[in-house]
Parts: structure tokens; C-alpha cells; sequence
């Protein structure tokens, strides 16, 4: 089996770069790049690091935005270090690249990127130590738990005796969509639906 860095992993070290960039560049431009850091795992569902983990794939993301191409590019990189990528001119050939840095693969790599973006939400982003109300506590708790989405084989595991596919790939997507939208949602008096705010 192939093995890549964790979807909900390559999202968080977006997520923390949007958040360390959030004061100089725009909503929409920081949720493209996080959008794009994500897109190329929708290949899951159908011919894993072949149909969407390529240059191709890359140009079509740059065409459509530069910030959407730059976090397509940022996803390749983080499976470039973690594993043997080797589909970066999938379909013309494949060529064997990648530092197969496997413990990028590990839980506790894994659990420790997730716990540093917990840490950036409540020290960086103030929720929780400053933002307390019950919408905030939701937000919070809900990517508390979505960016521990990379247990989910073990967590399939362990109450059901077998790595069910079917709730591995649901909680993937799941963390994923529970990140782009608590991550991105306006607060307080800054509210908007976040597909409005995202097309200005």
C-alpha cells in the first residue's frame, strides 16, 4: 500500500500558514490556497495519486487561481517529503521522486501537527482564551476533533475489528469540510455566509 501524508494533515499546515499570513493577505486568497492544499486527495475516490497528484493537475489549478495552484503545489510537496511520489507526470510516465520521510506518516507526527494547530487557534487566533461565546466553543470543539480525522483506520479499527473504507474516506472529507468552514466562518459582527464573503 502507497502511503502519503494524512489529507487532514497537509490542510492543517495551510490552515496554520493562512493563519500566519491573515493579517497581510485576503480571505479568499487564504481559503483558495488551504481549498487547493486539500484538492489533489479528492483522488481517493477514484485512482489514488494518479488522477489529480500530477503537473497537469497542478497547471489546471494555477490557471484557475494562483493561490489555489500554490496550495495544489503545497500538497505535492508534503507528499513528495513524506513518501516515494511518483506520479508527478502521470499519464506520460512515472518517475520514481521523494525523500520517503515515512514518520511524516506516523500518528504521533501526526497527532504533534495537530496539537500545534489546537495551540495556534487559542494562543494566535484567541479562541477560547478570548473568544468565548457558544458559537466560538462549537467552532472550536468541532476542529478540536475534525484534525484528529487522520485516526480514523485505527479509530475504525478498534470499534469494529477492521479498516472500514467507507468510514475512513466519510471522516476525511468530513475533517475536511468541518476545517475549510469553522476555520474561515466570520465571528460576531463580521458574520456572513462564508460563500458570499469568499466571491468579493
Amino acid at each position: 500500500m502507497r502511503m502519503s501524508m494524512y489529507t487532514v494533515t497537509h490542510l492543517l499546515f495551510a490552515l496554520m500558514i493562512s493563519s500566519l499570513l491573515r493579517a497581510r493577505l485576503s480571505r479568499r486568497t487564504l481559503f483558495l490556497f488551504s481549498l487547493g492544499a486539500f484538492l489533489p486527495d479528492l483522488d481517493h475516490i477514484y485512482m489514488h495519486r494518479y488522477l489529480l497528484h500530477n503537473v497537469f493537475f497542478l497547471a489546471i489549478c494555477s490557471a484557475i487561481s494562483g493561490a489555489l495552484g500554490l496550495g495544489a503545489a503545497f500538497h505535492l510537496l508534503g507528499d513528495f517529503l513524506a513518501s516515494d511520489l511518483n506520479t508527478l507526470l502521470y499519464p506520460i510516465t512515472l518517475i520514481d521522486v521523494g525523500l520517503r520521510l515515512w514518520w511524516l506518516y506516523s500518528a504521533w507526527f501526526n497527532l504533534s501537527v495537530a496539537v500545534l494547530f489546537i495551540s495556534m487557534l487559542m494562543l494566535k487566533e484567541g479562541m477560547i482564551t478570548k473568544h468565548r461565546s457558544l458559537q466560538d466553543i462549537i467552532r472550536f470543539a468541532l476542529m478540536v476533533l475534525a484534525s484528529m480525522s487522520f485516526a480514523s483506520a485505527k479509530a475504525s479499527e478498534i470499534l469494529l475489528g477492521y479498516v472500514n473504507p467507507i468510514l475512513v474516506e466519510g471522516a476525511r472529507f468530513a475533517g475536511v469540510a468541518i476545517l475549510l468552514i469553522a476555520y474561515f466562518k466570520r465571528r460576531g459582527g463580521d458574520e456572513g455566509h462564508i460563500v458570499q464573503d469568499l466571491t468579493h
